[in-house]
């Protein structure tokens, strides 16, 4: 046939992680007939382990270093894809203190009975845009204005009865249940500025490390009725909580992998890179003892404290499930394990249970140049190939 509608089986795309402490990039290809993405090539390159002065710093440099990866990128796309092939989608995601994803409800009164249209619910949706923006804005200091990248309905609830599709019925009130995911404009503005400079009209879609982490887990587990994600980067902490598979809210700390190491070695007066490497080691079994000793001091009086208090005011917000899953960019170490497992217990939740999220299935070519457990490229690959099958 001259004509065809029928979808290409291979598609190409280029994937960013936007990071607290690193900025991840990767050439993908998805085939429909696979149940696995192929890697064609990745690079992930980390900010500087010095003392951050200010937030404006952390986003300059981490600016910079997506700049750097975005071109190593684009100049690889032609040595990694078939003669003819362009990149489909580029797809980027921002994690922790970048991503916001929340939970929230608004309700809509009239005091006479009123049919529910689409015209009226797409107004009803805009009527709370003022209010989200003042709710996210309030949730960290971080963010003084931001950008909405998705919003899921996950229920309505017409005149107290939950429906699938309130349209056409007649009520007096209307509650709506969502997930809103937004991001910094601080951090987003730039980067959609380079994306459009480098891969030009390509279609881009962007994410949040919640809703990747959500669609992965929906593969992957059996879901109990409520559940959480910590998701530690290096400059900050996430902890997502589902119930029933959707997003219910999240909370957010400037606690990461590096801040842990800078405090512990100021308080040890060890060198802030032994300290990171002890914390980042597959085995342990190693180090000296009496190092050890001074380490876990160290993480206990500075360390251990506020990150205990971080779960302890999630416990007070929303009741935390026994099931948590801890997701790093690289695979949990010992000690990150043993971190996490501690503040847990510090902050009275004695009955959790805690996981790993399990590297999804993917196909590595010779030259990808994955990084040993590199879980956030392989969680984002695993994103597009699933999402590309709907393309």
């Amino acid at each position: 046939m001259f004509f065809s509608t029928k979808k290409d089986k291979v598609v190409y795309g280029a994937l960013f992680e936007i990071g607290s402490g690193s900025i991840a990039g990767a050439i993908v290809s998805s085939n429909s007939e696979s149940e696995k993405p192929v890697i064609l090539y990745t690079t992930r390159e980390f900010i500087p382990l010095k003392q951050i002065a200010v937030d404006e710093d952390l986003t300059k440099r981490l600016l910079t270093t997506f700049l750097n990866v975005a071109l190593d990128i684009q100049s690889k796309i032609p040595k990694y894809l078939p003669k003819k092939a362009q990149i489909y989608s580029v797809d980027v995601n921002f994690t922790a203190p970048w991503a916001y994803t929340r939970g929230n409800t608004h309700t809509y009164k009239s005091e006479e009975p009123v049919i529910i249209t689409h015209k009226l619910l797409e107004q009803i949706k805009n009527s709370t845009t003022k209010k989200l923006a003042k709710k996210v804005g309030e949730l960290d200091v971080y963010i003084n204005n931001f950008t909405l990248i998705d919003r899921t309905i996950i229920e309505h609830t017409a005149n107290g009865y939950a429906t699938d599709n309130p349209v056409g019925q007649k009520i007096n009130e209307l509650t709506t249940t969502e997930t809103i995911s937004a991001v910094t404009n601080t951090m987003f503005k730039p980067v959609q500025e380079i994306i459009i400079k480098l891969f030009n009209d390509t279609k881009t879609k962007y994410s949040t490390s919640a809703l990747v982490q959500q669609h992965l887990l929906r593969s992957q587990l059996q879901f109990p009725s409520t559940f959480s994600v910590i998701h530690l980067t290096y400059e900050a902490i996430e902890l997502t909580i589902y119930r029933d598979s959707e997003i219910i809210t999240a909370f957010t700390a400037p606690i990461g992998i590096n801040t842990m190491s800078r405090n512990m070695a100021q308080k040890s007066k060890l060198p802030h890179e032994q300290i990171f490497s002890f914390i980042t080691s597959e085995d342990t079994t190693a180090y000296d003892e009496t190092l050890i000793k001074r380490i876990q001091k160290a993480f206990e009086s500075s360390i251990l404290p506020p990150l205990a208090e971080f779960f302890a005011n999630a416990q007070s917000s929303e009741l935390l499930p026994r099931d948590f899953y801890l997701a790093t960019t690289i695979l949990p170490s010992p000690a990150i394990i043993h971190i996490i497992t501690k503040a847990l217990k510090e902050s009275s939740n004695t009955r959790f249970v805690l996981h790993n999220l399990q590297i999804p299935a993917v196909h590595n070519s010779q030259n990808a140049n994955i990084g040993s457990g590199d879980l956030g490229i392989c969680v984002l690959a695993n994103f597009f190939h699933n999402n590309s099958l709907n393309y």
